[in-house]
C-alpha cells in the first residue's frame, strides 16, 4: 500500500471527465504552463474561463462526495465500505456487489466512480 497521491492525476481526472463526472466538484486544477507541463495549483474557486488553461482534479475528499452511501440492486440495498486501499459495496446477507483493492484509497475510488457511472448509478 502506497500513500494517498493529493488529488487525481490529469490521466484520471481525462478519464472521469470523459466519463461526464461534474467538472464542478472539481477542488483542484492542474494548470497547462506554456510548455503544457501540467501543474497543480489549488484554488479556492472554478478557474475563470480563458484566464488560464486548466484540467479539474478532484481530492479525495471530494471524490469521496461523490460515492453513493446506498445503492439498491435487485431490490437488496448495499452500504458503501472503505478502508486505507479497498472500496465495497456490500450487504452481509449476499455477496458483493462491487469491490476494488489498489495501492491506495484514491485510485480505488477513481476505479469505483468509473463502475459506478458505467452502471448509470451515479
Amino acid at each position: 500500500m502506497q500513500n494517498n497521491p493529493i488529488c487525481t492525476s490529469v490521466e484520471q481526472s481525462q478519464l472521469l471527465i470523459g466519463l461526464r463526472l461534474d467538472v464542478n466538484t472539481a477542488d483542484l486544477y492542474y494548470i497547462l504552463r506554456r510548455n503544457s507541463e501540467p501543474r497543480l495549483a489549488l484554488f479556492a474557486s472554478k478557474v475563470p474561463e480563458g484566464m488560464l488553461n486548466s484540467i479539474p482534479a478532484w481530492s479525495l475528499s471530494a471524490l469521496i462526495n461523490q460515492l453513493p452511501q446506498f445503492i439498491n440492486a435487485d431490490n437488496t440495498d448495499y452500504c458503501l465500505m472503505m478502508t486505507t486501499d479497498r472500496v465495497v459495496y456490500w450487504n452481509p446477507n449476499k455477496d458483493n456487489l462491487f469491490e476494488t483493492t489498489q495501492d491506495n484509497l484514491l485510485d480505488a475510488i477513481v476505479e469505483t466512480l468509473v463502475w459506478l457511472i458505467e452502471k448509470g448509478e451515479i
